[in-house]
């Protein structure tokens, strides 16, 4: 049920027109990267269109699309790095508990992390910070920089998810990144968005890059959801013909009790 309510919660959000924004990083954490390939790699997005490509310790983020040329040049563009760093090594850290976890059911496999950190706006004021956690392309965690509230995806999520929980540090740390940086540097880019009007046309980029993951549920979730759906309507259902009953036999009896007794007692 939580889950559903923070999907629920998603949708709506999405749903608001007018002046919304957002800002998402996707960062890939590869617990054993081989020779020339990034230990990490950071995509960002702002209004779901690229303008950042990054590889951890590298130093220097490679701009995307006319938003991206447009800020790499400014002061938050060149902070990026320091926080993308520091957000791949919190997360590396987190990789220790992944495979502790794994271990015990998969074997010594070399999980890949990967995290999506997101936050939204609406009249310059933050409505929604969020980060998802997926271990080798598969969502298990789900946490609610708003509220502060870790919700498990996966059943085997179980595990991580208590210790997570109890690990204040790590708690407080994802949410200032994503309600406090995320939020600044979404307010600092849009200043920048707000001069572009061909941005509200989406562009032809010369670079490709993926669009930002998407949830993808698993098969026993949707399951369950849809379950719960019908049982609710069901539930309405049954209710609603009770209290149809009630009201049409009090009118019955109120109507017999005016006419009196039938012709024939009468008689």
């Amino acid at each position: 049920m939580e889950l559903l309510g923070y999907l629920l919660m998603l949708l709506l959000c999405r749903a608001v027109s007018g002046d919304t924004h957002s800002l998402s990083y996707s960062f890939t954490v590869i617990s054993k990267s081989g020779p020339g390939q990034p230990r990490c790699e950071v995509r960002g997005w702002v209004d779901e269109k690229p303008f950042l490509y990054y590889e951890c310790g590298s130093w220097k983020a490679k701009p995307l699309g006319p938003l991206g040329e447009r800020v790499n040049a400014t002061k938050v563009w060149a902070e990026l790095p320091q926080t993308l760093n520091d957000v791949e090594q919190e997360l590396r850290n987190t990789l220790h508990d992944i495979k502790l976890e794994q271990n015990k059911t998969r074997g010594a496999h070399p999980p890949t992390l990967e995290a999506q950190m997101s936050c939204q706006h609406e009249a310059d004021e933050c409505r929604e910070a969020s980060w998802n956690f997926s271990i080798d392309g598969r969502m298990f965690l789900l946490f609610d920089s708003i509220h502060t509230k870790w919700t498990a995806v996966h059943p085997g999520a179980g595990t991580i998810k208590e210790k997570w929980e109890s690990d204040w540090v790590l708690a407080q740390y994802l949410r200032k990144v994503s309600k406090g940086d995320c939020s600044h540097w979404l307010r600092e880019f849009l200043k920048y968005w707000e001069k572009m009007p061909e941005l509200a046309v989406a562009p032809t980029l010369a670079v490709e890059t993926p669009q930002p993951p998407a949830i993808q549920l698993p098969a026993w979730l949707i399951a369950v959801i849809c379950f719960v759906f019908l049982l609710i309507v069901i539930i309405i259902i049954i209710i609603s013909i009770m209290v149809i009953k009630k009201y049409c036999s009090r009118d019955r009896k109120r109507d017999e009790a005016h006419d009196g007794p039938p012709l024939l007692d009468r008689l």
